[in-house]
């Protein structure tokens, strides 16, 4: 709301059926808040697959990359000859995954998910 250094969050999800089983998903996003601003890029892929007459199982993963940049400019201490500081100047790359299954029925609905396949790195 007008905030200096508020967070501001963007994103950008599309998904689309491929055939009448498969689909897929494109996500696009950037966080900034205060002096951090992270964006990222990931693909989806989908697959439903009918088990019985009434009874389905749904199948989804995700994989991308984030970058997390560092304004040191906006640090009021920043000092560029500090070794810490200096080794924010470089971007701060990951790998991002996801997966999920979930089973349905008509009286039945269950599911299991991973939101993080690769360890953060901060």
């Amino acid at each position: 709301m007008g905030m200096k250094g508020a967070p501001s969050i963007g994103h950008f999800s599309l998904q689309a059926p491929l055939k009448s089983k498969v689909g897929v998903g494109l996500n696009v996003g950037n966080d900034t808040r205060g002096v951090l601003s992270t964006s990222s890029l990931a693909m989806s892929l989908s697959y439903y697959a009918p088990m019985a007459n009434d009874m389905f199982l749904r199948f989804g993963f995700s994989v991308g990359a984030a970058w997390t940049k560092v304004d040191l400019d906006a640090l009021v201490f920043s000092n560029n000859s500090d070794a810490i500081v200096g080794s924010l100047l470089s971007s701060n790359f990951q790998l991002l995954g996801n997966l999920g299954l979930s089973l349905h029925s008509k009286k039945f609905q269950m599911g299991a998910s991973i939101p993080n396949v690769f360890t953060p790195a901060y």
